[in-house]
C-alpha cells in the first residue's frame, strides 16, 4: 500500500538530500588528508557519540527490530539491552585500544591484528571485515530502497541509484568528517521523528495501545533472546566503523565519555522503536513482518506524516550506510593495497575516492537477489561474530598466538557457511558462530598442548 506525498512532503526530502550533500561540502573545506582519512584524530565526546550511535541505527536494525516485535513482542527488546551493555564491556578495551592505535596510527579493525599477531592473522581478519562489512552496507541499502520505493511510489532500482549516489558523493567530497557531521543531524532527526511517531501512534489512536500490546502474550523464544543479547554484547567488538570513531577520538578520556553517552543515545532509541512496534502488532494483522514498519507508517500516521516517515528512513539508511562504506574502503585500501604496495597519504585519498563506487556497484547488483532483511540480519551478525570473538580472546588472553586467532576464525566462517546451508536461518545463528569460533580456538589450543607434550616426551 502506498500512499501519494504531497508535493510539500516532497519538498521537504529534496531539502533533506540537498543538507547532506551541503554537510560534506563544507566538511571538505580546508581539509588534510589524515582529516580525510580519520578526521584527524580530534573528534570530541558529543559529536563522537552521535556518529557511533547513527552508526549503528540503520534501515536494517531498524526494520529487523520493528518485526521481531511484531512477532514476539516487547522481548526485542533483548538485542538494544545487549548491545548497551556491549558498549560498556566496550569501554575497558577501547582504553587499550586507543593506546596503541595513537601509537601506531591504526585506521582500520584489522591493523590491530596485523600489530599483535603479523600479516597472516592481519589479511585472514581483513578477509572477513570485508565480507561483513559488504554485507553490512548491502542489507542497509537494500532495507532503505525498499522503504523510498514503498512509501513513495518510486522504483527499487531508482530508490537505491539515489541513496548510493548522496552518499557517494559527499563520501568523496568530504572524506570520514564528512560522514561525522551528517551522522550528527541525521540522528537528531531521527530521535525527533521517532519520539513525534510514538506519541502519534499511541495517544493519537488509542490510548490504551500500549498496555493492551504488553498484555499480549507474544514472548521472544529463550535462546533467540540469548542470541539476540550475546549479539548485542558482541557488536562493538565487530564493528570497525566504531573503531574507527575510536581511532578518530581527541583523546581516551573522550573515547571514554562517548561511549557512555552513547549508551544512553542507543538504548533510548531501541525503547521508542519498541513502542512503534508494538502500536503496529496491536493495530494491524495478517503482514509480512518484513513490511511491518513501512505498512505502519503507511497504515497508521495521519495524511502529511508519510513524508516524514520516508525522511526517517533516509536518516537511518545513510547514518549508518556511509560508516559502513568508508571502513569498508578503508581495510580495501589501508590492509591490503597500502600494505602490498605502501604509498603517501595523498595517493590513498585519490584511491580511495575511486574505490568508493566498487562496493556501491557491487551492491546494486546483489541487491536485485536479496529476499529477507531478517535472514540477513541474522548472517551478518553471524560472521562478526567470529570477528568479535577473535578480538575478545585476543584481549583476554595474552599469550593468545597468531594461530590460535587463525583457527578460531577459519573454523567459525566455514562453519557458519555450512550452517547456513544446512538449516534454515534463524536468531541461534549467531549462537553457532560464536560456538564454532571458541571451538576452532580450543582446538588449536589442544593440538598445540598434545603435539608440545608429545615432542617433549620424544626420545632424543
Amino acid at each position: 500500500m502506498k500512499t501519494p506525498l504531497s508535493v510539500i512532503e516532497y519538498t521537504i526530502i529534496i531539502l533533506y538530500f540537498a543538507v547532506i550533500i551541503i554537510l560534506g561540502i563544507v566538511a571538505s573545506r580546508r581539509q588534510s588528508w589524515e582529516g580525510f582519512l580519520i578526521a584527524d584524530r580530534n573528534l570530541k565526546t558529543l559529536a563522537n557519540a552521535m556518529s557511533i550511535v547513527a552508526s549503528k541505527i540503520g534501515a536494517g536494525v531498524i526494520m529487523t527490530l520493528i518485526a521481531l516485535v511484531y512477532l514476539y513482542g516487547y522481548s526485542a527488546i533483548w538485542y538494544f539491552v545487549g548491545a548497551s551493555a556491549g558498549y560498556i564491556v566496550f569501554i575497558f578495551f577501547a582504553g587499550s585500544l586507543k593506546e596503541m592505535s595513537s601509537r601506531e596510527n591504526f585506521y582500520t579493525l584489522s591493523d590491530y591484528f596485523f600489530f599483535k599477531f603479523g600479516r597472516t592473522v592481519g589479511f585472514v581478519s581483513a578477509s572477513i571485515v570485508s565480507v561483513y562489512m559488504l554485507l553490512v552496507l548491502l542489507m542497509q541499502l537494500i532495507g532503505g530502497a525498499k522503504a523510498v520505493s514503498h512509501l513513495s511510489g518510486i522504483s527499487f532500482s531508482a530508490s537505491f541509484l539515489l541513496i548510493i549516489i548522496t552518499i557517494f558523493i559527499y563520501i568523496v567530497v568530504g572524506g570520514f568528517k564528512a560522514v561525522v557531521k551528517t551522522d550528527s543531524v541525521q540522528l537528531i532527526v531521527m530521535v525527533f521523528i521517532a519520539g513525534l511517531f510514538g506519541l502519534v501512534m499511541t495517544n493519537v489512536f488509542d490510548r490504551h495501545l500500549i498496555s493492551t500490546a504488553l498484555a499480549v502474550e507474544k514472548q521472544l523464544p529463550l535462546k533467540f533472546s540469548v542470541s539476540f543479547f550475546l549479539g548485542g554484547v558482541l557488536m562493538p567488538f565487530l564493528s570497525a566503523d566504531l573503531w574507527q570513531r575510536v581511532y578518530a577520538a581527541s583523546d581516551l578520556k573522550s573515547v571514554q565519555r562517548s561511549l557512555t553517552l552513547a549508551v544512553f543515545i542507543y538504548f533510548l532509541f531501541g525503547v521508542l522503536l519498541c513502542i512503534i512496534g508494538l502500536a503496529i502488532s496491536v493495530r494491524l494483522t495478517d503482514i509480512d513482518p518484513d513490511l511491518a514498519l513501512l505498512e505502519g507508517f503507511t497504515v497508521l500516521l495521519p495524511s502529511g506524516l508519510v513524508g516524514l516517515g520516508l525522511v526517517f528512513f533516509l536518516a537511518a539508511i545513510m547514518s549508518s550506510a556511509d560508516s559502513y562504506l568508508f571502513a569498508l574502503v578503508s581495510v580495501v585500501i589501508h590492509d591490503f593495497v597500502a600494505r602490498v604496495q605502501p604509498m603517501e597519504k595523498a595517493h590513498i585519498v585519490k584511491l580511495f575516492r575511486y574505490t568508493v563506487a566498487v562496493p556501491l556497484l557491487i551492491c546494486y547488483l546483489v541487491s536485485f537477489w536479496l529476499k529477507s532483511i531478517i535472514d540477513t540480519t541474522f548472517i551478518v551478525l553471524a560472521f562478526g561474530s567470529v570477528v568479535a570473538i577473535s578480538v575478545i580472546a585476543s584481549w583476554g588472553f595474552k599469550e593468545c598466538r597468531p594461530r590460535t586467532i587463525v583457527s578460531g576464525m577459519v573454523v567459525g566462517v566455514a562453519g557458519t557457511i555450512v550452517v547456513i546451508i544446512s538449516k534454515p536461518i534463524d536468531a541461534t545463528l549467531g549462537l553457532n558462530s560464536i560456538v564454532l569460533t571458541i571451538g576452532g580456538l580450543i582446538l588449536e589450543y589442544l593440538f598445540t598442548l598434545i603435539t608440545g607434550k608429545i615432542k617433549q616426551e620424544a626420545p632424543e
